[in-house]
């Protein structure tokens, strides 16, 4: 299966879930189809990082086609 990237943003609204305190945050994601995705940041102190792929919600980039 071949890798796949593309722009999403951090989708943890709960105080509960692990990656609140980057909620809404906009990230670049590599996505192999296994349970995890590895993602990477454009600004702050993180650079990248491994998070589940519910996590990460796909930021769509145009309504067209």
């Amino acid at each position: 299966m071949s890798n796949k990237i593309y722009r999403g943003w951090i989708n943890q609204p709960s105080t509960l879930q692990d990656l609140h305190e980057l909620h809404g945050k906009k990230c670049i994601v590599e996505d192999r189809g296994d349970a995890s995705v590895r993602i990477w940041f454009t600004e702050g102190p993180v650079h990248s990082m491994m998070c589940l792929r519910g996590a990460v919600e796909r930021e769509q980039i145009s309504k067209a086609g």
